[in-house]
């Protein structure tokens, strides 16, 4: 498992398939998280995460920056 640094957007963006364990780190900003099989819609509220959360199998999670803004998140 390696370490990636993401830029994320206002743009849903999917982390994990739902096969493997993911630690994820908000290194700046803060994220809306989902649990989707498929994109959600622009409208679509998540949960609020500033800083650590592990996503287990089956999630297949989506995050995207909240407001107008990036935000880094480190994902292994």
């Amino acid at each position: 498992m390696t370490t990636q640094t993401l830029t994320v957007t206002t743009a849903w963006q999917q982390i994990s398939d739902g096969t493997q364990t993911k630690s994820v780190q908000v290194l700046s900003g803060v994220i809306q998280m989902v649990d989707s099989d498929s994109a959600p819609s622009t409208s679509a509220a998540g949960h609020v995460i500033s800083g650590w959360v592990s996503v287990t199998p089956p999630t297949k999670a989506w995050v995207r920056a909240t407001g107008s803004q990036s935000a880094s998140v480190a994902v292994s």
